[in-house]
């Protein structure tokens, strides 16, 4: 706020002149905005950008496995069962990872490239990755016994996605006010 020089009226910083006694206020002084500052002494902390590029680049790398996992087991799904048309329409299930794959390498790529969309709807898309990591991890626990070592090896990956998801989450919010 500042004031008015004749009737010392209170006026918003933009004011050109006094609403009250119409005296020009454009060489008055404004004061300067404050800039918000950061919980650290130079802004975002460094290691919050380290693992916010390398779990994005998980995110990739995990897409494009999946992806080809999907593409290849869908190729030996349809020559096994090219007789059998029942049994292939459960070939929608490849479909499905495959999508959900394209989706986590999108999502990797656009935090990467600091897409301002892409980061608005990662946090549901991490939060997605929490609910299905730590499903997938309580249904690998009860396969190990009958799976046995594999089993605990699909019960790391499915941890290491809930771990990545709310990581992500976090360091989304870490980087929002340092993101210029």
């Amino acid at each position: 706020m500042i004031s008015c020089p004749k009737c010392n009226s209170a006026l918003p910083d933009w004011a050109q002149q006094c609403q009250f006694c119409g005296t020009d206020t454009t060489k008055i002084a404004r004061p300067v905005a404050q800039q918000k500052k950061s919980n650290y002494a130079y802004g975002t902390a460094q290691w919050v950008w380290y693992a916010y590029y390398i779990i994005s680049g998980w995110f990739v790398l995990s897409g494009l496995l999946n992806l080809t996992r999907g593409i290849l087991g869908l190729i030996r799904f349809n020559q096994q069962t090219a007789d059998n048309p029942i049994v292939q329409s459960f070939g929608i299930f490849f479909y499905v990872s495959m999508a959900i794959s394209l989706a986590a390498i999108v999502v990797g790529l656009g935090l990467i490239l600091k897409s301002d969309f892409i980061r608005s709807i990662a946090n549901w898309y991490c939060a997605l990755m929490l609910l299905f990591g730590a499903l997938d991890a309580i249904q690998w626990l009860g396969l190990s016994a009958i799976v046995g070592t594999p089993a605990y090896l699909y019960m790391a990956r499915a941890l290491l996605d809930v771990i990545c998801g709310g990581m992500m989450i976090y360091l989304i919010i870490e980087t929002n006010e340092s993101w210029l």
